[in-house]
C-alpha cells in the first residue's frame, strides 16, 4: 500500500518519490536502524528489487531524502519566495520555532499595511500551508538522529556538511540582501550568518531530545541582535 504521509509535496508522483516518502515514514517510527530495504519495500506497492534498482542501499536513499527536503524547504522560504529579505527570516524562524516547540501554528509573516478581504485568514499558517507539517515531533528526532550518524560515518558527514553549506549561502544572502534594504543592523554578515545557523540547530536539537526550548528567548535576541521580528502567537 502507497505510504499517505505529506513529505517532499512538490516532488514529482513518482518511484522516486514514493520510495523517499517510505522511507521517512519508517524512519520515524523506527529510527535509524530501523530502517531496512523490506521496511521500505512494505511501506509502498515497490518490490525491493526496484528499490535497489533506484538505489544502491538505505544509506542513498536516506541521504538523497536529507538533501531533498533541505531543497524544497529552502526553495519555499527563500529561492520561491516573492517577501522581502525581513520577511523571509520571519517566517522561516518562525517554522524552525514551531519546529523546535513540536508543533505548528502560525508562522506567517503578516505585513501590517496589507489590507485584508473578507475572505483572508491573516492567521494561516504558512508552514502547513506549504506541506512541511511533516518536521515536527517524531519526524525532528529522526533527523537529529541522522545527524548523529555523522559523528562515526564519513558518507553521513559529508551528506550533512554539504546541506550545511547551502543553508549557509542562503541565510548569507537573505542577511546581506536585508542589510543593503536597510532591514538589518548587522556589522558582519558572515557573523551574523554563523549565529543563525548555530541557532537554527541548536533549537531543533533540544527540541527533539529534551522538549524544553524557550523560544520566547530565542526570539527576544533575535530582534535584538538583528531586528527578525518572529511573532509571538507563532511561536
Amino acid at each position: 500500500m502507497k505510504d499517505d504521509i505529506t513529505i517532499l509535496p512538490n516532488a514529482p508522483d513518482d518511484t522516486h518519490t514514493e520510495i523517499l516518502r517510505a522511507t521517512f515514514r519508517v524512519l520515524c517510527e523506527r529510527g535509524y536502524t530501523g530502517v531496512t530495504i523490506s521496511r521500505i519495500a512494505a511501506r509502498t506497492d515497490i518490490a525491493k528489487s526496484v528499490v535497489y534498482y533506484h538505489y544502491e542501499d538505505k544509506d542513498d536513499i536516506v541521504q538523497t531524502l536529507l538533501d531533498q527536503v533541505l531543497a524544497e524547504l529552502l526553495s519555499e522560504y527563500f529561492d520561491d519566495s516573492d517577501d522581502d529579505p525581513a520577511c523571509r527570516l520571519e517566517n522561516f524562524f518562525g517554522f524552525v520555532f514551531a519546529v523546535a516547540g513540536g508543533d505548528i501554528t502560525d508562522t506567517g509573516c503578516v505585513n501590517s499595511d496589507e489590507n485584508t478581504d473578507s475572505n483572508s485568514n491573516p492567521n494561516s499558517s504558512h508552514a502547513i500551508d506549504t506541506g512541511f507539517t511533516h518536521c515536527v515531533g517524531a519526524h525532528s528526532q529522526a533527523y537529529v538522529e541522522l545527524r548523529t550518524q555523522a559523528a562515526h560515518d564519513q558518507v553521513f558527514r559529508e551528506t550533512i556538511q554539504a546541506n550545511e553549506t547551502t543553508l549557509r549561502k542562503e541565510l548569507h544572502a537573505c542577511i546581506d540582501a536585508g542589510v543593503a534594504a536597510g532591514a538589518f543592523d548587522v556589522d558582519n554578515v558572515s557573523d551574523a550568518t554563523e549565529f543563525l545557523l548555530t541557532l537554527i540547530e541548536g533549537a531543533i536539537f533540544r527540541g527533539a531530545t529534551t522538549g524544553e526550548v524557550d523560544t520566547d528567548a530565542l526570539a527576544a535576541v533575535l530582534e535584538e541582535k538583528l531586528g527578525i521580528v518572529v511573532r509571538q502567537d507563532s511561536l
